[in-house]
């Protein structure tokens, strides 16, 4: 899954309890208000987003574990992907001066 920036931000702050899920398979409640953004960002998109139950230890871990492997695989798919360079402008082109060719051919057509 290809999270956003800030579907990245949002997760990271949960980092140590999806971590522990994915990879222990035992989880620490981080509270309604967390699993409430993390259910919403593991089910974004789809047509049908299961409700969680906040009491229930199995849930919880459930979208924890579910969301951690997303959240682990997503970063290691954009730590191997090699960005892209970047296009190197062409200072050369133009004149010490600033004006390029075009500019200085209607600057001296204007003083005749």
């Amino acid at each position: 899954m290809n999270y956003t920036d800030e579907q990245r931000a949002i997760l990271a702050q949960y980092e140590p309890y999806l971590r522990t899920a994915a990879r222990s398979d035992w989880a620490r409640n981080p509270g309604p208000r967390a699993l409430e953004q993390i259910n919403d960002i593991l089910y974004a998109g789809k047509p049908h987003k299961p409700r969680v139950n906040y009491g229930c230890q199995q849930c919880i871990l459930s979208v924890l574990r579910d969301a951690g492997r997303a959240y682990f695989a997503d970063l290691e798919e954009l730590a191997a992907k090699p960005e892209k360079p970047k296009k190197a402008e062409n200072k050369a082109a133009k004149p010490a001066g600033g004006k390029t060719p075009g500019k200085t051919r209607k600057a001296a057509k204007t003083e005749k």
